[in-house]
């Protein structure tokens, strides 16, 4: 029994799709690389609420560097984001590896877990329809 030569299976399937799809990526890619490194910029600026283009170098990350409360915030948020994530790979295995077991009780554990899930399209969806309605929602407030 002979085998086939090895053939390298096609970079693009539908070459088509890929190149239409082209520009919407590149509008996209300068869109956010151009809106970040513009707030960058304007970092090292005198802006305020409106863009200022007179430079000013590192004096406002100096000045904010030098404040306690900034200081105090990146502590706090690196432990909220330490004991957030270790947090939630600790709850998430012992939660796994419950379920994998048959624990006692465990259609209620499901149905205490995904519960916020459903419920949270629900309201979403209700909220989306209450706005809508004509006599109570945007609508109503627009036109009058």
């Amino acid at each position: 029994m002979t085998h086939p030569p090895f053939q390298r299976p096609p970079r693009f399937r539908n070459w088509r799709v890929f190149l239409s799809l082209t520009p919407v990526r590149v509008i996209a890619i300068g869109l956010f690389v151009g809106t970040a490194i513009y707030t960058f910029y304007l970092s090292f600026t005198a802006s305020r609420m409106m863009p200022s283009h007179a430079l000013v170098g590192l004096t406002h990350y100096i000045k904010l560097f030098d404040t306690r409360r900034w200081n105090r915030a990146l502590i706090n948020m690196g432990i909220l984001c330490v004991t957030y994530v270790i947090g939630c790979l600790v709850l998430g295995f012992l939660l796994a590896a419950a379920w994998d077991r048959k624990v006692r009780f465990e259609n209620t554990l499901r149905t205490v877990f995904l519960y916020p899930q459903a419920v949270s399209f629900v309201v979403t969806g209700l909220v989306w329809q209450w706005l809508m309605i004509p006599a109570l929602g945007i609508q109503n407030t627009v036109q009058n």
